[in-house]
Order: C-alpha cells, then structure tokens, then sequence
C-alpha cells in the first residue's frame, strides 16, 4: 500500500508495507526514522510486526543568510559587503546563482543635489555581495531582496530569499509605506 499522505493507519499484522517520500518543491528527501528497511532510500518499506512509526524527513534545498541584515546609511560611497551565505543541504555538490532587487531604482537621485550612485549591488555572488548603503534622502529607505537559487549535481532545485534593510535614519526603522 502506498500511503500518499501523513497520518495513522491500519495494516494487517505481518504484512509489508512499500513507502515512498516525495518531496515538495524546494526539498529534497534526507532519511526516514522508524523500522524501514532502507532509512537512506526515497523507497522503502515496513515490516508490520508491531506498531509502528515512520516517518520522512525532508530539507531545504538551499539555505541562506546574510550577516548584516540592517546596515547605517553610509557616509562613504563604497558598497559593503553584507555576508551572504548560502548552503546545500542535500548531499550533492550545489551550484549557486544570486539575484538582488531593491524598492529603489538605482538610477534615482539620493539628494537634493540630484547625485545618482550605481549600481547598487556588486560582485553578486555568495561570500563577496556588496551593496550600496545609500537609499533617496525623501524616501522611508532601502529594502533589497536577496535570491539565492541553487541546483545540485543530483537535480535537487530550490530557493531561498533575503532581506538587507538601509533604514531613512538611524532609529533602525524602516516606516511603512
């Protein structure tokens, strides 16, 4: 029997019961705990000759961070580096691409004077992203979205996503819109 969802079942004593783990999108398959015969495998199964637990335990594919979420609007011009970090976690090496986006478009002028500083974002890559710590002296500040997007040798895909903040002041807070 193919059990296509979580829960509790019945089975006759002494049977065998076949399982398969499928992950959603994002995820990849890690392991099973419980009395299966190949925890390792995505398809296993379960001799019924007792109660029993089993279940499958999934991971992200991608994992990121970034080690200065919040950075002080800057009095130089030089972008930052915000330590983007970013792992695979299921087992195969990974292939990262990263994106940025920002709620401002980097070709607006930050002050009164009209001075355009671009490109927001550099060396966009995990371990070297730098971004500008500047946002438009009229505006509430600088959002930027960060996507990492990974693809290992096994065909495992996902995605996981970032935020650096360079609030209107140094208060730390960024007003709604």
């Amino acid at each position: 029997m193919l059990s296509p969802l979580p829960g509790t079942y019945s089975e006759p004593l002494d049977s065998v019961i076949v399982l398969m783990a499928r992950p959603n999108p994002n995820y990849c398959f890690q392991n099973w705990t419980g009395a299966v015969t190949i925890p390792t495998s995505p398809s296993t199964t379960v001799i019924i000759d007792q109660a029993q637990t089993v279940a499958a335990n999934f991971a992200s594919v991608v994992t990121s961070t970034v080690a200065k979420p919040l950075i002080s609007p800057a009095t130089n011009h030089d972008p930052l580096n915000v330590g983007l970090a970013a792992s695979g976690n299921c087992g195969a090496p990974i292939t990262f691409q990263v994106q940025v986006f920002g709620d401002e478009d980097d070709q607006t002028p930050t002050d009164s004077k009209g001075t355009v500083l671009s490109p927001d974002a550099t060396d966009i890559a995990v371990g070297t992203l730098r971004l500008r710590a500047e946002r438009v002296d009229s505006g509430d500040g600088r959002v930027y979205l960060i996507v990492v997007r990974g693809t290992d040798t096994s065909g495992n895909t996902g995605f996981n996503c970032s935020t650096v903040v360079v609030p209107h002041d140094s208060s730390g807070q960024v007003s709604p819109r």
